[in-house]
């Protein structure tokens, strides 16, 4: 069975998105989702801990306003 090579399997995927319209309705929410955090940022201001990383509150806030928001248990290393 013949497979086709790597580069020939790269040309094929420039040629699928060449044909792509990206915004932030799709192809996947990347752009929406970028967007989200941008305007959380601007409206919230968080204030940076010591180590310069957001507060968990905010993080929090902001995964529940994504496109797929993940279901851990946010915490820091320690």
């Amino acid at each position: 069975m013949a497979t086709r090579s790597h580069k020939s399997r790269r040309r094929s995927h420039v040629c699928n998105l060449s044909g792509c319209i990206i915004d932030e309705h799709g192809p996947g929410s990347i752009l929406r989702d970028f967007q989200t955090m941008l305007d959380h940022v601007d409206a919230t201001q968080p204030p940076l801990t010591k180590t310069g990383l957001p507060p968990l509150a905010h993080l929090t806030e902001l995964n529940a306003r994504l496109a797929r928001p993940l279901s851990i248990g946010l915490s820091r290393p320690r």
